[in-house]
C-alpha cells in the first residue's frame, strides 16, 4: 500500500507543484488543499500543513504527505478495530 500511495502522492503533488521544486510551498498547499477539500478554511489548511510538515520547513514533501496519509490510515484502522473488539 505504501508504494502505491507514494506514487499517487507524487503524481498529485506534481499537479500543484507549479515551480517544479518537488515540494509544495505555502501557496501551492493552499491551492492543492482548497481544490482537493472544497470548503476547507485557511485555518484548517494551516493546522493540516503544521501536522504534515514534520521537519518544519514550511514546505510539504512527498515523504511527509505519504507518511501522514499512511499514519492516518493506520490510526483509523486501529480505532475501527477497537470499536469492534474493545
Amino acid at each position: 500500500m505504501g508504494a502505491n500511495m507514494r506514487v499517487a502522492v507524487k503524481h498529485t503533488l506534481g499537479t500543484y507543484d507549479t515551480d517544479g521544486s518537488g515540494e509544495l510551498e505555502k501557496q501551492e498547499c493552499v491551492k492543492a488543499l482548497s481544490s482537493l477539500l472544497p470548503g476547507i478554511t485557511d485555518d484548517e489548511i494551516g493546522v493540516l500543513v503544521d501536522l504534515i510538515d514534520t521537519d518544519k520547513s514550511e514546505t510539504l514533501t512527498v515523504d511527509e504527505i505519504t507518511d501522514f496519509l499512511l499514519d492516518s490510515h493506520k490510526n483509523r484502522d486501529a480505532q475501527e478495530t477497537s470499536l469492534h473488539f474493545g
